[in-house]
């Protein structure tokens, strides 16, 4: 059933989004000087209902204050410049608004207008494999999803994923079928190279091959991404460290370092332990095997994805790592229990010993932001958010809401997931007050729609999207299994 939500009782502001280059740093300075709260006072959630209603009612907020906005701005060319818009995917999912879709297939008229005379055979002429595939992958695959009676969409879909198994005409392949290797990380229509290095971004390519399967049901499709994913998930179950890239004997460590100083800057620029599972995340690879696993029972995705999962176990006290516990939230669902996860030994602190949030406020700190830490859910520009009591003083971090979600999954303890709502709700108060929607860039880290869904090292799970995407969550208000609250579609 719809959920009703109050009207934004605010002023509307302008958004520069919506205004040219000329007048962009104006506009900012003044939000600075005299819109900016640089703190907020909690509405502590006094029941998962109440906090979730609470969390919706501010997205029909943004969204009365935004829609108009982009509904009035011409397509930008900017290659991620829809997927701001999934922010409302939970949103939507809960209360039915139709004035999401709508906005979303605004958009994609918009971008499909631009692309007639500037993509070739309806993808990019020239782009690396990360930032080629996002807009297809997060916002058309979601769209396809939610508005199923419109073909043209999945048309418009499919019409970029053909490539990956080379069945668009006139232009240069991207696969080796033989080798069951792309040929590139620079894949487009127009030029594709030639090195064959296979990095852990390639993981995109399954994406966008489930995605275009799940939208046309060709088994082309679904069989090039279970070759595929099933040549990782080998490598990830068998190599003593997890792998960032295939044939090790071809391939360096310096080739992947030089990747991550070129067009991978936000990912850690140091090959480490943490920078082996962040990569993954961040390329969304163990929702890709799951989403192999459930089409086709590979049990060798399954247990790559757990391995990955187990791998998040020591992020769950972070503040920001999100993904964590929707990661592990998930291998719940796919046939795994908390031993198999690492999780028999309860990795949350004591919400006991936690000072109330009721009275106490958070603030916000762009420069400098959050310095930076060996976390999932981290971006170089990532904001510092602070919780503080009512004297104003410092207070200990809670873990991030998307790890108290499932802390109060593991525990039954309420107060996790209250204060999973309550943190959720200060996070996107401040943001709508500090931040743009989200259009210009959907990877940064400051943006309304970033706090949401995440940023680009997040895989469309935030502060919120972790709470309305959380099945346990989902299943308080009576949502069936697989109801779509983002990006990545949550599945039993």
């Amino acid at each position: 059933m719809p959920v009703p939500c109050r009207p934004d009782p605010r002023r509307a502001r302008p958004d520069p989004d919506s205004v040219d280059s000329a007048i962009l740093a104006a506009t900012e300075a003044s939000r600075r000087t005299w819109i900016v709260p640089e703190t907020t006072k909690l509405t502590q959630a006094t029941s998962i209902n109440a906090g979730v209603r609470l969390l919706l009612d501010e997205l029909a907020a943004w969204l009365d204050d935004a829609r108009d906005r982009h509904l009035a701005l011409d397509w930008q060319g900017i290659h991620d410049e829809a997927t701001f818009v999934t922010a409302w995917a939970g949103y939507h999912a809960y209360t039915g608004d139709e004035r999401v879709k709508q906005l979303a297939l605004d958009l994609f008229a918009k971008w499909r207008h631009w692309a007639e005379s500037n993509l070739v055979h309806g993808y990019f002429p020239r782009q690396e494999v990360h930032h080629g595939t996002e807009h297809y992958i997060i916002f058309l695959d979601w769209l396809c999803r939610i508005a199923p009676e419109r073909d043209e969409v999945a048309a418009a879909l499919e019409d970029g994923a053909h490539h990956v198994g080379n069945w668009g005409e006139g232009t240069p392949d991207w696969y080796d079928p033989e080798r069951n290797r792309f040929l590139s990380y620079d894949l487009g229509t127009v030029r594709t190279g030639c090195e064959g290095f296979n990095f852990v971004d390639h993981m995109r390519m399954v994406h966008l091959a489930m995605a275009a399967w799940h939208a046309t049901r060709g088994d082309r499709y679904l069989d090039l991404a279970q070759a595929y994913a099933r040549t990782w998930a080998d490598a990830i179950v068998e190599s003593t460290d997890i792998p960032l890239f295939l044939d090790p004997n071809l391939h360096s460590q310096t080739e992947l370092e030089q990747l991550l100083h070129s067009f991978l800057k936000a990912a850690p620029q140091q090959i480490n332990c943490h920078a082996r599972v962040e990569n993954h995340v961040a390329s969304g690879t163990p929702k890709a095997l799951l989403d192999v696993w459930r089409a086709t029972d590979d049990d060798g995705c399954h247990r790559a994805a757990l391995r990955l999962a187990r791998a998040c176990v020591p992020y769950l006290a972070s503040p920001v790592a999100n993904p964590a516990g929707h990661i592990l939230s998930l291998m719940l669902r796919a046939e795994a229990n908390p031993g198999t996860l690492g999780l028999d030994d309860n990795p949350f602190p004591d919400a006991d010993e936690w000072h109330p949030l009721d009275g106490c406020s958070m603030t916000i700190q762009t420069d400098p932001g959050s310095p930076w830490q060996d976390s999932l859910g981290y971006r170089f520009d990532l904001p510092a958010w602070q919780l503080r009591d009512g004297a104003g003083n410092a207070m200990e971090e809670r873990p991030a809401p998307g790890n108290l979600v499932l802390a109060w999954e593991l525990s039954g303890r309420e107060q996790y997931a209250l204060d999973a709502c309550t943190i959720a709700l200060g996070h996107l108060r401040l943001a709508r007050n500090t931040f743009r929607d989200g259009r210009h860039h959907g990877c940064t880290a400051q943006s309304i729609a970033a706090t949401v869904r995440g940023h680009g090292r997040c895989w469309g799970i935030g502060d919120v999207s972790a709470v309305l995407a959380n099945p346990a969550v989902q299943a308080a208000f009576g949502l069936p299994p697989g109801t779509l609250s983002g990006p990545t579609p949550v599945t039993n």
